[in-house]
């Protein structure tokens, strides 16, 4: 048996190289190799799209163009320079082109300047802007759902001439998959937009199952008249893009799923005793989000009971939910609290609680040892210390990039709880 030596990358710059026993990993999970040049993979499928005519049919000189760009996008300075000459053979201005970026509870410092890559003359006069939903009037009415709801966006979002939203597809536990709408709702939408929309997931669906979510989403994007749009297949390493899909908003959602289950679905006969998952990031550290994506995908496929190891360089403070858990005499006594007072942080909070019912998790991270163990957790200090308790484990499973996997077991006979 040859012994294989794996490279960790976790958090926005820790790597670890660790070589395990002969037949110790018995499962593994990597994500893609190849990555692709973003700037121009974009730019390509701008100008050769799917099942649409090239972008530059649908601009005319003068139109005022909003790139909405998902938050922590990967590469996105390399994206926006692919699009930027696609715009100027069309004759849009920079200075009627505005890169907006969806807010979220709290409207937060965005670290990495998407304008980047652009020409210094470019770059002056092209706008970046990050939604803000509490300001007040920074939303106007769009139109009523099928379903009743009165939906508002952005008023730099309506009052666009061209909309292109660039997302990160991925899989999502309140979408199924993320739909290449989903930058405009809620993130450019009103604070009950996303007191609405935030929730525990549904673990009973699988990711091409229908979600009442991404329906709206969806319909969101037909009302506002959006049918362009690129999305991002993440990459096996920290900060790559594995494919760039351009083209017809059904188009590039079906291709996306196709991709996604192509690099990051993972199913596995039975559950593994050890579950050893990583979390890196680009531009900054892991948030608690990352980190709940993460362990959940562990709680699939580890064995009741069993050990779950996280890698990653969490230092957030703690949300209102994640709090909650710190007075708790269980994790799982948390969980009731948490879906009766729907805190912003109610999803991560949950699959924190839900995976520390069911295994024992490890934890890498900056956070304060005393902190993590009030989690229900055992606190991991360094890599050495992670090396140390694999050392004592017989077999184990790797998912490297968790919180860009979906985690299945085909074949068990062992039910959830």
């Amino acid at each position: 048996m040859i012994v294989k030596t794996w490279s960790f990358e976790f958090g926005s710059s820790g790597t670890w190289n660790w070589t395990p026993r002969a037949d110790q990993v018995v499962l593994s999970h990597t994500g893609p190799g190849e990555a692709v040049d973003a700037s121009a993979a974009v730019r390509a499928g701008l100008t050769q799209p799917l099942d649409f005519p090239p972008l530059s049919t649908a601009l005319v000189d003068g139109d005022r163009v909003v790139l909405a760009i998902d938050r922590g996008l990967p590469q996105a300075a390399e994206i926006v320079a692919g699009i930027w000459p696609v715009l100027n053979e069309c004759g849009i201005r920079p200075q009627d082109v505005l890169i907006l970026q969806p807010g979220g509870w709290t409207v937060s410092e965005q670290r990495l300047d998407p304008r980047e890559k652009l020409p210094d003359a470019v770059r002056k006069e092209v706008r970046w802007e990050t939604h803000d939903p509490t300001v007040e009037g920074a939303c106007g009415y769009l139109a009523t759902s099928a379903a009743g709801e009165r939906i508002y966006l952005s008023h730099k979002i309506l009052e666009a001439d061209f909309v292109l939203p660039v997302t990160l597809g991925g899989f999502d536990s309140l979408q199924g998959t993320r739909s290449p709408m989903s930058v405009l709702y809620p993130g450019l939408s009103t604070p009950e937009a996303f007191a609405k929309t935030h929730g525990q997931g549904h673990r009973e669906l699988r990711p091409e199952d229908d979600r009442p979510l991404k329906q709206l989403i969806d319909e969101i994007g037909w009302l506002l008249g959006v049918q362009f749009a690129v999305q991002l297949i993440p990459g096996g390493r920290r900060g790559t893009t594995a494919d760039i899909l351009a083209g017809g908003v059904e188009s590039v959602q079906r291709q996306a799923l196709q991709r996604l289950n192509e690099y990051w679905r993972v199913q596995w006969p039975a559950r593994a005793e050890t579950v050893v998952v990583t979390v890196p990031t680009v531009g900054e550290a892991a948030s608690w989000n990352d980190v709940g994506m993460a362990v959940d995908v562990a709680r699939s496929v580890v064995e009741h009971g069993g050990k779950i190891i996280v890698l990653s360089d969490l230092q957030s403070p703690p949300g209102a939910g994640i709090e909650q858990l710190r007075g708790q005499p269980s994790p799982r006594a948390a969980l009731q609290p948490l879906r009766e007072q729907a805190p912003p942080d109610l999803q991560a909070a949950s699959q924190w609680a839900a995976a520390a019912d069911w295994a024992r998790i490890y934890l890498l991270s900056k956070l304060d040892a005393d902190l993590v163990e009030e989690l229900f957790a055992v606190p991991l200090r360094d890599v050495v210390e992670v090396e140390r308790l694999l050392a004592t484990i017989e077999e184990c499973a790797v998912i490297t990039s968790a919180q860009s996997t979906f985690a299945e077991i085909v074949e068990s006979s062992f039910s959830d709880q």
